[in-house]
Order: structure tokens, then C-alpha cells, then sequence
């Protein structure tokens, strides 16, 4: 996670700069190094009070840089206390805790520290805990010395706690909790209580959270003073300007496969994109119908392991793939998912950094308007502009309005006549219409079976590239070849079996298609947003008899390509397209 340093609403002179701040010189050069020149909105108005020593609860959008007010101030104390003579200096204890929901955004917490001491390296030591050591219970590496800061989950820290009596963390100066709402959603109640029941009394308190809900009510009664909030216009979301909120209304799930393959396939989104599914299943087929038309994705959920997931950030974040099928946690619904081993410390939509996403797409609408704005937050992060588009079904009509009344109130010009936040989407659906017999073609094939193949698949993939597998294979080979044996290769059959359905003659190409450079095409259109619906205004268009029309054109174009069975004559009732 790289700390924010572009002010999305306000200009960056009027914000002022590090300097002004009172930072260490070594940490200013170190701010230089990265250009980081001044701070944004809520840095400007929460440091300030954080490196005085007050204890503070920030509320700010997701993309701020709130990490940088916990770490830059916990760099600095922490150089005060070693260049003192105080017993304190020379002691052998945390000095520093940050509290994480998971385990991919304590590393993000780390890499933080390492570009925040970049030209003071080894001064302070930092460490995240180790997962493998956090769920043995044996932290061999922190036998010989106690780092200046200690990252980790909740969990961990507790069995960390547990491992060493508690006494790593009596001499505590300063405490950060990070993504706080999140905490006793991931099933971390009792061990948060745990850890700062260990922390002492004499200790300056941070909460950072992009919501404020009931848990974070809770986790201020545990803390051993009164703290004081930090938020800007009480907006959860970026500005109109730099966040655009769409919907898109289908009428039922095979639209929604239309109307994603219409977008990708002639360009109207452009750039990397996020797509959020609300259960497992759902991202696997997503992904083997994507991979049919050759567009290839990559999937994360939390039964995935945690060296699995971070290899898949990273891939995404290089740019190998473009797009990612992402599965939260907290939106799940099938509770047989649920009774399955799952990673209680992952979650897609909390402060993972997904680098340079153009478009967050809610293929699955959350039941929990706190699921979209995290959701929403993967996006226009910075400076940097973003869209978030979501495919509504009637049955998402109560969660949509509940998100419009939330985002509502949070808007400096909350009126009953003011314009929803989130604005209706169009598509010629006539074009949309066009791509229906090769979707269902594709979707007859993703059986449940199918979709299960793949995720097998993934398991013995991830079993094949593991370095801790390999020397086990070298010293059996027999194992390795079982291993391979079963890679059932659904990925590459479907491929194989659609890959004449992935080629787009001309006459299912849109009369127009997209220029835009990033995020989603505007499409001005008076066609309303929903598959099946017709309009019977204005020129109205004739649905069957353009279904006819259609029909015959992919007709005279498999009989060109030869691949009609010939002298069988077709029923006049049968669609000439099922003798395929």
C-alpha cells in the first residue's frame, strides 16, 4: 500500500506540505525520495494532532492515505525514544502495535514502514508476524529480539501474546487499529479484548476506519481514553468529479453474462477492472465463461491460502492479468460456503491495494451498503478517477435504495430533490440482444460438475507450484505424477471447445464502438437498461421479427463456414440454430 500523497479534492496548495508539520529531517528526505510533496485532505487535518499525542478516530474515504497518519507519527515517536537515554531506549519491547483485519493489508502496513524509513534503514525494526508461526503458536523470530513495531492481525498478536506471558507489549507508547469496523466481522472480538488488555493503560490511541458503525463504538469503550474524531464532510466516497456510480437493470442472470461479454468485447470498458461476485461458485463460472470468449482473469476468494492470494495481487498489480473475480467474504451468502475452512482473515474489499483500477463492477449487488462503499473504494484512489458499476436485478431493488439513502445523507446537499449518487447506466440492448445464443451455448456447458473441475484444477495448480511441495516431489516423484494426473485441464477443454464462439463476425459488431481511453464508455441511448424489455415508443422496434433476422444472418454465416449438416431439412417450429 504506497501512502497517498494527491489531494482528489482540493488543490495541493492550499494543503500546505510535510514541512510545516514538524517531522524528523531523515523522514522528510525519506518523503522526498518518494516525491510525496504534500499531504492530502485528511493527513493535513489528522497529523498535526497525532504527532502532538492526541488520541484520534478518523473517518475518511478510502484512498486518503489514512495509513500514513498512524505510521509517520509511530516513525517519529520512535526515534524520540532512541535518541533519549531513558531506560525505555535501551529496554527490549514493542514500542509501536498496528492492529490489521487481515493478513494482506499487514503486509501492505509493513511495506509503509520500509517507504517511510527508506534513508535510515535498520534504526527501526519493524516486522509483520509471520502467518505459518502465528498458527503454530511457536514466533521463533522473535526469540532473540522484540521488533520497535509489531504488525499483525488480531489472532496473531493474541498468540503472540500468549506464546511470551504478555510482556511483549506492557511498554506499548502507541497503538493503531486499522480498517476498525471490519474487527468483530472477522470473528475478532474476544482476541482484540485480549491484546489490549495486555497494552497497559499509558498508551496514545489511533482508530481508522471508513465506516462508523456499532463495532467501532465498542472498540472505543476499550480503550483507555477518550477519542477524539477526525473526519472531512462526512463523505464516505470520493466527489462526484473523481468517482463515477452506475446501474445497470437486467431482469434476470443471463443478462448480466450478455451484458458484461457486450462491454468487453467491443471495448466499452478499458483498463484493469475489479469484478465482485457475492459466493464462490458464482466467480468460478464467472471466470470459465470469461476464459471461453478468451478473456482471461484471474480468481480470489478466501479459501484460496494466503501465499495463493498474495501471488495473485501481485500478478493483477503487474499487470499480467486485467482483470480479477474477487469474492468478499462478508457478502457471501450460501451458508454451506461458509461451513467450509475459510480464511477469517481476508477480505477482498478491506484495504487490499489494487493498483491503477479503472472499474469496480458489481455483478453481484451486496446486501450491505457497507460491502459497496469498501467495494467502491477499490477504485479512484488518490488523484485518480474511477468508475463503479452494478448489475441490478429486482430482487437487488432494497439494497440499491439503501445504498442511494446512505450515500444521500452524506452529501453536503442532502435534499429531498437532490439526484441519486449512483446514476442509471444505458446500453442499446438491441446489440446486447445479439450475443444470447452464443452466452446460453457457453453457460449450458458450466455444470456444476464443471465448475467444481475448476476449482479442483486451481488446487492442484497451487499444489504444483509450491515451494515447500518441491523437495518432497524430488525425493517422490510418484507423488508428482499423481499430482499431474489429476489436473483435470477443464480450463483448457472449454477453451478448446469455444474457440470458434470467441471469434465475432461482423454483423454482431455494435454500429458504434467505444473511444474512451479509460473506465466505461458513457453510452448516450434512450433504450432502456433492461434485457427483454421493449419499447413501444417513438419508432418502436420489433423484437421477433428482429430475432428472426438475427437468426437468419448466424444462419447464412454457419453455412458459409460449412458447419451445417446438409440434407437434413429443418422443422418449420425449430429454431435453425439448435441443429448446431
Amino acid at each position: 500500500m504506497a501512502l497517498v500523497s494527491e489531494e482528489s479534492s482540493k488543490s495541493q496548495s492550499s494543503l500546505g506540505s510535510f514541512k510545516t508539520l514538524g517531522l524528523d529531517p531523515r523522514i522528510l528526505k525519506s518523503l522526498r525520495k518518494l516525491k510525496w510533496e504534500s499531504p492530502t485532505a485528511i493527513q493535513a487535518s489528522a497529523l498535526p494532532l497525532a504527532l502532538s499525542g492526541k488520541d484520534l478516530l478518523i473517518q475518511a474515504t478510502t484512498g486518503s492515505g489514512k495509513t500514513a497518519i498512524f505510521v509517520l507519527p509511530m516513525v517519529q515517536k520512535i526515534l524520540q525514544i532512541k535518541e533519549s537515554k531513558t531506560k525505555e531506549a535501551k529496554s527490549n519491547s514493542v514500542l509501536a502495535l498496528v492492529l490489521c483485519p487481515t493478513k494482506e493489508l499487514c503486509i501492505q502496513t509493513e511495506e509503509c514502514f520500509v517507504q517511510a524509513t527508506k534513508t535510515f534503514p535498520g534504526i527501526i525494526v519493524f516486522r509483520s508476524l509471520d502467518p505459518t508461526e502465528a498458527k503454530s503458536g511457536v514466533f521463533s523470530s522473535l526469540e532473540v529480539q522484540f521488533p520497535d513495531v509489531l504488525i499483525g492481525t488480531p489472532r496473531q498478536v493474541s498468540r503472540c501474546l500468549s506464546s511470551f506471558s504478555g510482556k511483549i507489549i506492557r511498554k506499548v507508547k502507541l497503538v493503531a487499529i486499522d480498517e476498525a469496523d471490519a474487527m468483530f466481522s472477522c470473528g475478532f472480538e474476544k482476541d482484540l479484548r485480549e491484546t489490549l488488555s495486555h497494552a497497559g493503560r499509558n498508551f496514545q490511541s489511533i482508530v481508522l476506519s471508513a465506516t462508523l458503525s456499532k463495532e467501532v463504538a465498542i472498540i472505543k469503550t476499550l480503550l483507555p481514553h477518550n477519542l477524539a474524531l477526525v473526519r472531512l464532510l462526512n463523505q464516505e466516497l470520493p466527489e462526484k468529479k473523481q468517482l463515477k456510480q452506475l446501474c445497470l437493470r437486467v431482469q434476470h442472470k443471463t443478462a448480466k453474462f450478455c451484458v458484461l461479454l457486450h462491454l468487453l468485447k467491443f471495448e466499452k470498458i478499458r483498463g484493469k477492472c475489479l469484478v465482485f461476485c457475492n459466493n464462490i461458485k458464482s466467480s468460478y463460472k464467472l471466470k470459465l465463461f470469461l476464459d471461453s470468449f478468451k478473456f482471461y482473469s484471474c480468481v480470489l476468494n478466501d479459501q484460496l491460502p494466503f501465499n495463493s492470494r498474495h501471488s495473485v495481487v501481485e500478478l493483477f498489480n503487474s499487470d499480467q492479468y486485467d482483470i480479477i473475480i474477487a469474492t468478499d467474504l462478508a457478502a457471501q451468502s450460501f451458508r454451506s460456503e461458509k461451513k467450509k475452512h475459510t480464511d477469517q482473515e481476508f477480505s477482498l474489499s478491506r484495504g487490499i491495494d489494487f493498483q491503477n483500477v479503472s472499474l469496480v463492477l458489481n455483478f453481484d449487488f451486496p446486501t450491505d451498503s457497507s460491502v459497496y462503499i469498501h467495494r467502491a473504494g477499490r477504485t479512484a484512489r488518490g488523484a485518480k478517477r474511477g468508475t463503479v458499476l452494478s448489475l441490478i436485478m429486482p430482487s437487488d431493488e432494497a439494497a440499491l435504495t439503501a445504498v442511494q439513502e446512505r450515500l444521500k445523507s452524506d452529501s453536503d446537499d442532502a435534499t429531498e430533490e437532490s439526484e441519486n449518487a449512483v446514476e442509471d447506466y444505458f446500453v442499446d440492448m438491441a446489440e446486447v440482444d445479439k450475443l444470447v445464443y452464443r452466452v446460453n451455448d457457453v453457460l449450458s456447458s458450466l455444470s456444476n460438475k464443471t465448475i467444481r473441475s475448476a476449482q479442483l484444477q486451481e488446487i492442484h495448480t497451487e499444489l504444483l507450484q509450491s515451494e515447500k511441495l518441491k523437495k518432497h516431489f524430488k525425493k517422490h516423484p510418484s507423488d508428482l505424477v499423481a499430482v499431474q494426473h489429476g489436473n483435470n485441464q477443464t480450463g483448457s477443454k472449454l477453451k478448446r471447445k469455444f474457440e470458434d464462439i470467441s471469434e465475432f463476425p461482423e454483423y454482431l459488431a455494435p454500429t458504434k464502438l467505444s473511444t474512451s481511453d479509460a473506465g466505461i464508455e458513457e453510452v448516450q441511448s434512450d433504450t432502456r437498461g433492461v434485457l427483454g424489455e421493449s419499447k413501444d415508443d417513438g419508432g418502436a422496434w420489433d423484437r421477433k421479427k428482429a430475432k428472426k433476422q438475427l437468426q437468419k444472418e448466424t444462419l447464412d454465416y454457419y453455412k458459409k463456414l460449412g458447419l451445417l449438416k446438409k440434407g437434413k431439412k429443418q422443422s418449420r417450429n425449430k429454431d435453425p440454430l439448435k441443429c448446431l
